[in-house]
């Protein structure tokens, strides 16, 4: 019998409209979906349900037809995505990233140099996938992922280990349940449960604290204590003498909602999973929380959007109450979040720095909708060097419900560096004009909005935001406070909001060239 050669396809529809596998509808093969996606040849599959199709041989005299018994279209699509350090915010090359679809075979890809990976669109179907990366020296991670057309899907994988550099104070917690005991190979340490306090390993020395909200102050260690236990969900400062450490722990991971047990005051806590979880998702009681979480950055707290595994944070809490975090992995590398809020009728954002440390997220202000917000200060980090900035005594933000013609704050600044203390602000030009805005450091009184920094004097400042006299009640001596004569009139007008209460005035008169040319005596009021 003779074979001939196909050359031509063509199928005969007794359909007069046909649908793809999501049920979007399409009349006779053109138009748009419902979701507003163009038919095109190379974003669906064909999917016929009957063997036999309208052929023409190549010395065709005649046509063999028959229909379809069904007709679908299967959209297809893409994904792609990087993956990265989790702690270090790097790409991750040559990572294994699978994805399978139920009832289908795996697909595998690797990732290249910048840690990308791409399954183009001939392969992949509309539906559900489960996403799976590995790498050597890091916990794997999986996700589920909805493919519509092209999807990003960008994975953050957590390290196995991580090093604590050596004679530095670094606030740490464990991502999955720790070993029954401490093993010691070489520098590296298998944290296990009686891993506190001091440990000494040949010329290793671990020291490790934790803060107990319900201790009695210590002269020298405060509220801080040796842990009995190292667990998930908490966090400890560790400090490694003498050398590097590197801290491993077991392999007992968390998949399901964990609960952190909080006592009324600071609590010292943790992701207790080996993936970033999002703020928006965790629960304080039965309410979101809101509540600032305070993580070490090595030379100051910072406000976070994210918990992270490794690390640790500070947070308030008014009463004794539980926190639920529930195990969904947030990928998003940005962790931190803005103290600003459009709420706010006006803030000033201050900030103290002192060498490489700082304490930067602190605000005062007033709010808009009249419902002022305080947030506190965390407690003084277990470090040796530091510098902390509280307002009020005992605040990180201070924002008032309510303006008054004089609004003073109390402003405290401790550094244990040694080195000059530098006070930065800015925002001062949201304040009304009206107002003055003026740090005072001892005898000196600053206008902060003619400058945004200040080298300071003392521990003890005082910013004052006041219309006319009611700015200064106590007797200062203002300086280079300089006007330019009007040169048709010859007219000199001194303008600052310290002298509509009365002031006393010492006047220098000065040439083009910057030489006193008079000066005149003491003038009273």
């Amino acid at each position: 019998m003779k074979r001939l050669k196909i050359t031509f396809l063509a199928v005969c529809l007794s359909l007069t409209a046909y649908s793809d596998e999501n049920n979007y509808k399409i009349r006779w093969g053109i138009g748009l979906l419902s979701e507003e996606i163009q038919l095109q040849k190379d974003d669906y599959k064909l999917n016929a349900g009957a063997s036999s199709i309208s052929g023409i041989s190549s010395n065709a005299t005649h046509t063999i037809m028959s229909s379809l018994s069904f007709f679908r279209l299967l959209p297809k699509g893409q994904i792609l995505g990087t993956v990265c350090d989790l702690l270090l915010d790097r790409p991750i090359d040559s990572a294994t990233v699978k994805v399978k679809r139920q009832r289908s075979e795996d697909r595998i890809q690797m990732t290249d140099g910048n840690g990308k990976y791409i399954f183009d669109k001939h392969r992949l179907i509309f539906g559900t996938y489960t996403l799976t990366v590995t790498r050597k020296g890091y916990y794997p991670a999986t996700r589920t992922i909805k493919l519509r057309g092209t999807t990003t899907k960008n994975i953050a994988l957590c390290p196995l280990k991580r090093n604590i550099p050596a004679n530095i104070w670094k606030m740490w917690s464990p991502p999955a349940t720790p070993e029954t005991s401490t093993t010691i190979n070489g520098n590296t340490i298998i944290v296990g449960s009686n891993l506190g306090g001091i440990n000494n390993i040949g010329d290793l020395e671990i020291r490790c604290y934790r803060w107990d909200a319900n201790a009695d102050d210590d002269p020298l260690y405060g509220k801080y204590r040796r842990p009995p236990l190292i667990r998930t969900g908490e966090s400890y400062w560790l400090k490694s003498y003498g050398a590097e450490a590197n801290l491993l722990v077991g392999e007992v991971v968390n998949s399901t909602t964990q609960t952190i047990t909080l006592s009324s005051g600071w609590n010292q806590i943790a992701n207790p999973f080996n993936f970033m979880v999002s703020k928006s998702d965790i629960l304080i009681g039965t309410q979101p929380l809101t509540s600032d979480l305070w993580g070490w950055t090595d030379t100051e707290y910072l406000s976070s959007e994210a918990i992270l595994p490794w690390k640790g944070y500070f947070l308030y809490a008014n009463e004794a109450c539980e926190l639920t975090v529930p195990p969904v992995p947030c990928d998003d590398s940005s962790v931190s979040v803005s103290i600003l809020n459009d709420n706010y009728l006006w803030s000033i954002k201050l900030s103290a720095s002192s060498g490489i440390y700082s304490d930067r997220e602190n605000l005062i202000g007033i709010a808009k909708d009249g419902k002022g917000n305080t947030s506190p200060e965390p407690p003084t980090p277990h470090v040796d060097n530091y510098v902390r900035l509280v307002i009020s005594n005992s605040y990180a933000q201070e924002i008032r419900s309510q303006m008054a013609d004089s609004n003073e704050w109390d402003i405290s600044v401790v550094s244990t560096t040694g080195e000059p203390t530098t006070l930065s602000w800015s925002d001062v030009s949201a304040i009304p004009e009206e107002y003055g805005v003026y740090l005072i450091d001892g005898d000196n009184v600053i206008d902060m909005r003619k400058s945004q920094q200040s080298t300071i004097n003392s521990q003890q400042l005082k910013i004052k935001v006041a219309k006319g006299g009611g700015l200064i009640n106590e007797r200062l001596e203002i300086t280079e406070v300089i006007s330019y004569p009007n040169p048709t009139s010859g007219e000199v007008t001194f303008r600052s909001t310290l002298l509509t209460g009365g002031a006393d005035l010492k006047v220098k008169i000065y040439n083009i060239v910057g030489q006193v040319v008079k000066e005149t005596g003491l003038i009273s009021d």
